[in-house]
């Protein structure tokens, strides 16, 4: 790689456009050599004398096909509105166009592979050159450019995105790169001649639209007191502003210094990691009914009992995590750094207790946990998805019985109502996140605990048919289709899936299932195997035991609790808080392990905390 230098007299009227006041800015375009691949290749340069020494923006600017730097110098011109900054104006080789099929005149390459990649491997020798010489700020590099040039600039940001801060393309309709290779999110300014002759406006309104959906942007608001300018915010950090004028394809010198504003505001933020995602889907259990008395039962588990010391501040109250917010409908206020309470109830908890815990100390970056959880809901009626298609016989029946009994309920509306409020938090990312600097997010998963209620039909017949085995039986083929339409509705194709398996009763329904022939344990081994085949099927899905973290000695004394109700009917015993069994010390005991009904584990906040800890084990790996 070498490189030239010579300093060129600028026309008179290219310095007047400079600013002839500003001799410091106008006389300091350097013409630049470069060599690429064996051509010589050339630019304009300005640089300011700080840059050798202090970390600088960097601008690239694009000529349209048939100009030159000398003409989009003096069109942009800028290195006068950002003078702290270092702009280059490449100067194009001859190219075919739609006005010149002979390629007489100058442009760009016009997608991947065109031109031999000529003008990517331009910017990547521009880019290392300057790096010799001057001090770049990797954060701060820049692209735009004006119809052909505009086009490159879209190019570069769908081949070289992850080197961009912003791109500022103008009249141009080079989009298309957004379908074939999606780039990373980054602030975009698009300037649009509603009358354009050349790339009409109708084809760029296209491409911003594209640009729009692409960066989740909500409706636009005008950007100053200008008319035309509009900024649409994005929950990515990476806000599209629009200049609709109603001139043609000329360069409108409205642009050049909201462009330099446009640029001066965005950066990589480099120091800043993305927030990582979580969604926390299912029903009651996932809402949490652990009491929060019990979570001391933590600290006896053999292989996680250490995790209870990371709940625990240095004060030995319960610790709120600043690295992990959470937002979920069920509790005001509906989002807030994670701590305990974000349970069914202010003294109960969850999986996301333990598994915002794991993903805190794992990841070393910002988390947002999303839980989208309602006690009875299932998948073959109320989280049913669009794919999954209509009932089965058997499903039918079952909500034709309901009907029958009064209860009308329609099918889908709790899956809608999970998309909704997931599309919300991540629209509203910069509201929930604290510190949030527009850095972006990444969604890393989806933890799905969920099952009662699709399986606690297994009893129901009708006209002798066992029309209650249905939900078991088209689980998996329910819990494919929400996951394969949740991944489309998110925009992310391979989401990560960990399915948490229902373990009320522990591991001793097998054994009930196989010795004592219980039809209700054969129907629960039934639905786990269900849930264990819905995972099988779900390309990156992973089916996550659970069954062993049921509470042994918890289930001993609510089955003697309930032995114990029934003799103290018979002799006339009043219940009191101090005999739910027959002596003080058991009952002391029963009520510290937990509190709740056997289908939410007994109300086991140990147990929840197992099943999060488990959940998120399957979703964020222990980094080496």
């Amino acid at each position: 790689m070498t490189h030239l230098r010579s300093r060129i007299p600028l026309a008179p009227a290219l310095l007047a456009a400079l600013g002839a006041s500003s001799p410091a800015v106008a006389d300091e375009l350097i013409r630049r050599s470069f060599e690429v691949e064996g051509v010589e290749r050339t630019a304009l340069v300005y640089a300011p004398e700080q840059a050798r020494t202090t970390p600088s923006p960097l601008v690239l600017v694009f000529h349209g096909h048939g100009g030159t730097m000398r003409g989009i110098a003096r069109a942009f011109a800028l290195h006068r509105h950002w003078p702290e900054a270092i702009v280059v104006y490449p100067e194009g080789l001859r190219t075919p166009g739609r006005y010149d099929p002979e390629g007489l005149k100058s442009g760009w390459q016009k997608g991947p592979g065109d031109q031999e990649d000529r003008d990517l491997a331009l910017f990547d020798t521009i880019l290392a050159d300057l790096r010799e010489d001057f001090t770049v700020d990797p954060g701060r590099i820049h692209a735009t450019g004006h119809s052909n040039g505009g086009g490159f600039t879209y190019l570069l940001w769908a081949e070289r995105g992850e080197l961009l801060a912003s791109i500022a393309p103008s009249s141009s309709a080079g989009g298309r790169f957004l379908r074939a290779n999606p780039p990373p999110p980054r602030p975009v300014l698009h300037v649009a001649g509603r009358a354009d002759e050349i790339v009409p406006f109708e084809a760029q309104e296209r491409v911003i639209a594209a640009v729009l959906r692409h960066h989740r942007c909500a409706e636009g608001a005008p950007w100053g007191e200008e008319p035309g300018w509009t900024r649409h915010p994005s929950p990515l950090g990476a806000p599209v502003v629009t200049f609709l004028h109603d001139g043609g394809h000329r360069f409108s010198q409205a642009a050049p210094a909201r462009i330099a504003e446009f640029f001066r505001a965005h950066s990589l933020a480099a120091a800043t990691p993305k927030v990582r995602v979580f969604v926390l889907a299912g029903q009651s259990n996932m809402e949490g009914h652990g009491q929060l008395h019990s979570l001391a039962r933590l600290g006896e588990h053999p292989e996680h009992g250490e995790w209870l010391a990371r709940l625990r501040a240095e004060d030995g109250s319960w610790a709120v995590r600043d690295d992990v917010t959470i937002v979920w409908s069920g509790r005001e206020p509906q989002s807030g750094l994670l701590g305990v309470g974000w349970g069914a109830g202010k003294e109960a908890i969850g999986p996301e207790l333990m598994f915002g815990t794991v993903a805190g100390e794992r990841i070393d970056a910002p988390v947002l946990l999303i839980k989208t959880a309602w006690g009875g809901k299932d998948v073959y009626c109320d989280f049913r998805s669009p794919s999954a298609g209509e009932p089965s016989a058997g499903e039918a029946a079952l909500l034709e019985r309901e009907r029958a009994g009064g209860r009308e309920r329609e099918i889908g509306a709790t899956y809608r109502e999970m998309v909704g409020q997931i599309q919300d938090a991540l629209e509203r990312i910069d509201e929930l996140v604290p510190g949030y600097e527009g850095q972006g997010f990444e969604l890393e998963g989806l933890a799905w605990f969920q099952g009662w209620n699709d399986y606690c039909q297994w009893h129901v017949r009708e006209r002798e048919r066992p029309i209650g085995a249905a939900p078991t039986e088209r689980y998996a083929h329910n819990l494919a289709a929400l996951v394969a339409d949740l991944r489309r509705e998110l925009g992310v194709a391979d989401l990560p899936v960990a399915v948490g398996e229902m373990g009320v009763g522990g591991v001793e329904v097998e054994r009930r299932a196989v010795e004592d022939g219980a039809r209700e344990a054969q129907a629960m081994m039934a639905f786990r195997r269900a849930q264990r085949a819905a995972a099988e099927a779900i390309e990156g899905a992973v089916f996550v035991p659970t069954a062993a973290f049921w509470d042994e000695r918890l289930e001993q004394l609510r089955r003697q609790s309930e032995d114990w109700r029934a003799e103290k009917r018979e002799q006339g015993i009043a219940d009191t808080a101090d005999n739910v069994l027959p002596t003080p010390e058991l009952s002391a005991e029963f009520r510290s392990l937990g509190g709740h009904w056997y289908c939410h584990y007994n109300g086991s906040a140990a147990t929840y905390s197992l099943v999060g800890f488990a959940l998120a084990d399957a979703l964020v790996p222990v980094p080496r």
